[in-house]
Order: structure tokens, then sequence, then C-alpha cells
């Protein structure tokens, strides 16, 4: 009976198979999830992030393909549907702001009073195009098929317009593009 050797039993059998859990544990991919949501000049609204973005159709597809993700940035870019206008109605101005780290149930509205004291808030209206990065504060990364709840590690982001000259005439034509750059890792093959 011939002796095997384990040290070239071993080598063949890293060949076959390179640090493959190792490599899934480590390579990170970056993707860009797009979303478009309507803006609303008549009444101050709040969204969360995670609740529109997770309704995607691209992120559905990474949590098919990924185990982990952790959100880098998000970047919001306002696209007006017109620029100039003869009716003084078609106008709204209030401000735009962003908060962090704090989960709600049911994300609610903020007035101009509030918001124009969050940090990072800016003042807005509906003619003009504007766009406004974010970083996502301690973003850890979380499971692909972790929910935001109070005690989970998904970002807690919300936004939110509130108005003070609220549109009469032509609302709700105005778009909001919503860039989200997310890490992902632990890829499922």
């Amino acid at each position: 009976m011939q002796k095997l050797n384990r040290r070239n039993f071993k080598n063949k059998k890293q060949k076959r198979q390179p640090n493959l859990l190792y490599k899934q544990l480590t390579e990170r991919d970056m993707y860009v999830i797009d979303y478009l949501v309507t803006v609303n000049e008549t009444a101050d609204i709040g969204y969360d992030l995670y609740t529109q973005i997770s309704g995607s159709t691209d992120y559905t597809n990474l949590q098919l393909s990924y185990g982990e993700f952790s959100f880098r940035s998000v970047t919001f870019q306002f696209v007006p549907f017109f620029c100039g206008s003869a009716l003084a109605t078609d106008y709204a101005n209030g401000v735009f702001g962003t908060r962090q780290g704090v989960f709600d149930t049911g994300v609610t509205n903020k007035t101009v009073a509030a918001l124009i004291r969050t940090p990072g808030s800016r003042l807005i209206d509906n003619k003009t195009k504007w766009s406004m990065t974010v970083p996502i504060l301690h973003s850890t990364f979380f499971a692909s098929s972790e929910t935001n709840t109070a005690t989970s590690d998904v970002p807690k982001l919300n936004y939110y317009f509130a108005w003070l000259n609220n549109a009469s005439t032509n609302t709700s034509k105005g778009m909001l593009a919503i860039r989200l750059k997310i890490q992902a890792r632990s890829k499922i093959d």
C-alpha cells in the first residue's frame, strides 16, 4: 500500500477550491440603486429611505445575490417640471432635510420651523434644480433579509419636504431622483 503524502494531497485540494469561503466573506462589490419619487408641493411630507428603496426591483434582485449590505451614501436630486410660469400659484418654496439614526414607526411630517433647525437642511423651491449628497453615518453591514426595526442594523434615514408657500396649480409634477450607494458582501453563488 502506498503512503499518501498529506502535503501534496492538501495542495491539490486547495487548488480546486481556492479559499472560496474567504473570498465570499471579504470581497465587496459596490452598487447604485436609483429610485424616483413624485414631489407633492401642496403638503408637508416625510419618507423613510429604507422603505422606499426596499420596494425597488433592483434592491430585491441584490437581496437574492448577497448576504449583507452596507449603505454608504445617498444623493437626492430634484428635477423641476418647469423653470418658469406665468402663474404665481405654480410656485412653492420651503425646506428639504434629512434625519439619521432615529427609527420612526410611521414617518411624520415636519413643519418648516422644525425642519429648518435640522442640521444639513436646505431652502428649496419647486422651479430650481438642486442636488444634495448625504453620507450614511455609522453604516455597518446588515443581513440582506433584515427589515427596518428599532433594534435592527438597517440605517435609519428619513427625508422631509416642508412647504412654506404651497403651489395650488400644476402640482406633483417635479421628481426627486434618489441614488443610493450600497456596498454588498457575502455573495451567494
